[in-house]
């Protein structure tokens, strides 16, 4: 089976930064505006994730191994992001995908490990625009018999990334 999650977090979109320890050595630190982030980022992403599940206890949505049939797969994650700026002050597109995908850990996945494939678009647009980050993650049981299972009709075919961005794309020339 394959799954969908879409959200969308309304707001600026924070660069995951390379933190260093503080003075006199200790322990690395995740700045404050990050950690606020990716708190908001995770508290929509929850919400979008919850009205696919019964409780929390089912959390994280795509989980490291799924049952199919008698024996368990490895859940494998593709994403599609879409940063939207008014201004043209912005991070990378590497490190803003890093801020989200770690907001989204444990709630969304179990690890991002199981990320195979992902793309993100940084687009700047007029100072009326709302600033946003609209997020769309699929996750698969990952087999190397994955055809012959959607053949038999064991598995829902694969969501079509190149599908899922055409609609986004067409939405935003709306």
């Amino acid at each position: 089976m394959s799954y969908q999650v879409s959200f969308t977090f309304y707001g600026y979109a924070v660069s995951k930064k390379r933190v260093s320890p503080r003075r006199g050595g200790g322990r690395p630190y995740t700045p404050h505006d990050l950690r606020e982030y990716e708190e908001a980022v995770k508290a929509v992403a929850l919400k979008a994730v919850l009205k696919g599940v019964e409780d929390e206890s089912q959390l994280p949505l795509f989980r490291d191994k799924v049952k199919v049939g008698k024996s368990f797969r490895l859940m494998t994650v593709d994403y599609y992001m879409k940063f939207v700026f008014t201004n043209a002050a912005h991070g990378d597109k590497t490190n803003l995908e890093k801020a989200v995908e770690d907001a989204c850990h444990g709630v969304v996945f179990q690890n991002d490990s199981q990320v195979r494939d992902g793309r993100a678009q940084i687009f700047d647009e007029n100072p009326n625009a709302f600033p946003r980050a609209e997020v769309t993650f699929c996750g698969r049981p990952h087999t190397p018999h994955f055809k012959r299972l959607i053949s038999e009709g064991s598995l829902e075919p694969e969501p079509d990334m190149n599908i899922i961005r055409q609609r986004i794309d067409s939405e935003w020339e709306k």
